[in-house]
This record gives C-alpha cells, structure tokens and sequence, in this order.
C-alpha cells in the first residue's frame, strides 16, 4: 500500500493535462526513471523551476530548504509530472496507470534507496 499525494492542475475547460504526484516511501527521482525503463513513459522529475512552492508544498520546512540546492539527484526531493493532451484517450491512462503501478512495484522490491525525511 503506497501513500499518494497528488496535485492537479485545474484549468477553465475542466480538462486536467498536468498531474504532478508522489508517494510516501518511493523516491520520485528512481520512480521516475523506472517508468521510462518499464514502459518507455517520459515525465518530468523534479521542482519544475519552483522550487519552494513545490517544497513548501510537500512539507518541507525552510530550514531543511536552504540546504538543498540542485533537484537533479536521487538525495533532492522533487515530484513527478505527467503531462496530457486532449487527444490522449483513456486506454493511454489506463497504460499511464498500469505502468505506474509496475514501476511502484519494481522500485519496492529492488528496495531503491529513499530518504524518508522528505
């Protein structure tokens, strides 16, 4: 059992295009990487150019902020973003999903590292 936490983005025509998430014992950045291994899904990892407001909203104190400087290694934190477009059709989230799960899985029993302090 993994606990999510996702962000979306809501826009005036109702359609979401941008999911942003994380879980609480998987790291994003090996996450991520084991999407694009496992079903050639490319996403996004990381603080997207913003970096306190994305740290401010996963609970990371300004304290432990100021200690972090880049957002492109396994020991930064960061979320992923999933990027769709309004000709996606619901078997590709489907998949979306599916690979998902199977990189969740993969990461958990090849017990990649993760820091759970973020």
């Amino acid at each position: 059992m993994y606990y999510a936490c996702f962000y979306v983005n809501n826009t005036t025509d109702g359609l979401n295009k941008l999911v942003s998430f994380n879980f609480s014992d998987v790291n994003s950045f090996h996450l991520s990487r084991k999407m694009s291994e496992i079903g050639a899904v490319a996403t996004r990892r990381g603080a997207f150019c913003a970096h306190p407001y994305v740290w401010r909203l996963m609970g990371i104190s300004e304290e432990t902020q100021e200690g972090l400087v880049e957002c492109d290694d396994s020991g930064t934190p960061g979320m992923i973003r999933a990027s769709f477009g309004t000709y996606n059709t619901e078997e590709e989230v489907d998949e979306f999903l599916k690979i998902l799960e199977e990189a969740l899985a993969a990461c958990k029993q090849e017990q990649l590292p993760f820091d759970p302090e973020y």
